[in-house]
């Protein structure tokens, strides 16, 4: 039986990929499909069939869920798997509690992912933005020094480099001090295409 929620379809399917890890990594459609159709049967399955999983809905609304119209929420494509923005968890982690508490529940984080948040942690406190921003000196953070924070270069261009900053932000999203230290210098990243 389908569960009644004051969530779209689009917004059911955003915080499915949020449950899943969408914040820190990609997600396969078909993942995303599965945990959607956990969350609110009726609103994912065939319509003759109504225990299928309707896939090809859910990759249209991850489509849809990149928009801007939607609120830019989500990142990627088929072939690299799915990834929330900022904005998509903002959104995801609101709009995960209307669903009611016992559907929801957040992927619980591995050893290898735990791992590899405490490792990046380290390396982003190691960087000279990270020094000079908190020691009040966030002015003097060069573009270089922002582009070594989150990894860029100059050949990682467009929606790739704000998969990179979004990465990153998301993964530090509840460490309030980090988070400023990423917002801050997230501004002094160069655009490049």
């Amino acid at each position: 039986m389908a569960k009644k929620t004051e969530l779209t379809k689009r917004e059911v399917v955003v915080v499915a990929l949020h449950l899943l890890g969408g914040a820190t990594r990609g997600i396969d459609t078909e993942h995303v499909a599965m945990k959607a159709f956990e969350l609110a049967p009726g609103m994912f399955s065939w319509k003759h069939f109504a225990d299928q999983v309707d896939k090809d809905l859910v990759r249209v609304l991850l489509f849809d869920a990149r928009k801007s119209e939607f609120g830019a929420h989500v990142t990627g494509r088929v072939s690299q798997g799915w990834m929330l923005t900022e904005a998509g968890c903002e959104f995801a982690e609101a709009a995960a509690k209307r669903l009611g508490g016992g559907a929801v529940q957040q992927r619980r984080q591995s050893r290898e992912d735990a791992r590899r948040v405490a490792q990046e942690r380290q390396r982003l406190e190691s960087t000279d933005a990270y020094q000079k921003v908190r020691t009040g000196h966030a002015e003097q953070v060069s573009e270089r020094e922002a582009e070594v924070f989150f990894r860029l270069n100059a050949y990682i261009t467009g929606e790739s480099r704000d998969r990179k900053l979004d990465q990153i932000a998301n993964m530090f999203a509840d460490d309030d001090e980090l988070s400023r230290v990423i917002r801050i210098v997230r501004e002094r990243v160069p655009s490049h295409g």
